[in-house]
């Protein structure tokens, strides 16, 4: 029984909207992680994370956010490959659900237009979503969620259906 389910994505994707509407449509915990605040306690950050809740947990971000915007941010990978594997084992053992906000790059680069934002320029943004997009595809475990097509919340739900 899956009892976790994690969302990931780029900034303006529509993690947090999508997180809290599962959150309270399942009637489960919702947890919103960021980044951690001390770069060098990274994988302290993400295990707590993962540690919070017993079951039943919408989580905002995790370890993959921290793959993808480290290395772009930060100029270093903030977890290590043990780091890594000791993260997705417990998301294995929890059997958790990942789901992949991807709405379309055009969509995301107007709301990115219309706030204070981290990028210095849409380039990079282009270059985090390449990022996330390069590391779900090499993962099997994905649902990958666009927001902007027919009955998108309604097709998730059912898979997580399928899956509980």
């Amino acid at each position: 029984m899956g009892s976790l389910i994690l969302v990931e994505g780029p900034d303006k994707a529509g993690k947090t909207t999508l997180a809290k509407r599962l959150s309270y449509l399942l009637g489960w915990h919702y947890l919103h992680t960021g980044p951690a605040p001390d770069l060098n306690k990274a994988f302290e950050h993400n295990l707590n994370a993962l540690l919070v809740y017993r079951d039943k947990v919408v989580i905002d971000r995790l370890h993959l956010s921290t793959r993808v915007y480290g290395p772009i941010f930060h100029n270093q990978n903030l977890l290590s490959t043990y780091d890594i594997e000791v993260l997705e084992g417990l998301l294995r053992s929890k059997k958790a659900m990942v789901v992949y906000c991807r709405p379309p790059s055009d969509i995301m680069d107007a709301q990115l237009e219309e706030v204070d934002d981290p990028y210095e320029s849409l380039a990079l943004a282009n270059v985090v979503r390449e990022s996330y997009d390069s590391l779900m595809r090499k993962r099997d475990d994905v649902y990958h969620y666009d927001y902007t097509t027919a009955n998108a919340l309604g097709r998730l739900l059912k898979w997580i259906e399928g899956s509980i």
